[in-house]
């Protein structure tokens, strides 16, 4: 094959860092069209890589294949990558998927005629035993002391300087998602808002990844 774009005689060592395919969504509003947990919709189940995402992952691994085919060997040997993944469902299956795309099983490494694929280890990253991603599960409360006074901080900016877009937005999208359900108000509380606007987002933006139509009302304030 032919040598890759990228792989130079300089070359030395490629770190590739990568978000997880396209998935469903992991929070829905209450009247959402497409909710979470409607497995017709979501066939692979919330927050589950999509069909679509399953289909990027591999090329994405298809792509640096054509990028560093030479740097990189032909074959698989464990010493010439590690592959490092979150540990949540999507991420552990997108890091196999690119590898899937990335080794192809070739000579030897062929095990089964019906099956392009070889298995390949993925790693979960956890070393320093502290999550820094924001969640709203109880199970996420051990959050980096750090990223949570930087978010903090970064959440008090927000409300300052976008604090009255937020609320005209999501006034707006009340009626039609029922955000506060339980109440039919508003809460203003930064942490509130910033899940209000969250969820509004997350129900909006995994549909339309999808090809899904989106209500004619969120046309006003989305994209």
């Amino acid at each position: 094959e032919q040598p890759g774009s990228r792989a130079v005689p300089t070359l030395r060592f490629v770190a590739v860092f990568s978000r997880h395919g396209s998935r469903s969504p992991i929070i829905s509003y209450p009247k959402s069209e497409y909710p979470m947990n409607n497995t017709k919709v979501w066939p692979h189940g919330a927050g589950q890589l999509t069909t679509s995402g399953r289909v990027q992952t591999y090329q994405l691994g298809k792509k640096l294949r054509s990028l560093y085919n030479g740097f990189l060997d032909d074959l698989y040997h464990p010493g010439d990558i590690v592959a490092y993944n979150t540990h949540f469902d999507r991420c552990f299956a997108s890091a196999q998927l690119i590898l899937a795309g990335l080794y192809p099983p070739r000579d030897f490494q062929v095990w089964n005629r019906d099956l392009p694929w070889q298995p390949i280890p993925t790693l979960y990253t956890d070393k320093d035993h502290v999550l820094i991603v924001l969640s709203m599960a109880p199970k996420w409360s051990n959050w980096c002391p750090k990223f949570r006074i930087e978010q903090e901080k970064s959440l008090a900016r927000l409300q300052r300087d976008f604090g009255s877009n937020l609320t005209q937005l999501l006034e707006y999208a009340l009626t039609y998602t029922s955000l506060d359900v339980g109440n039919n108000t508003l809460n203003t509380s930064i942490g509130s808002m910033w899940v209000d606007t969250y969820t509004l987002w997350e129900s909006l933006v995994n549909p339309e990844m999808e090809g899904l139509k989106l209500p004619a009302w969120a046309s006003k304030i989305y994209p």
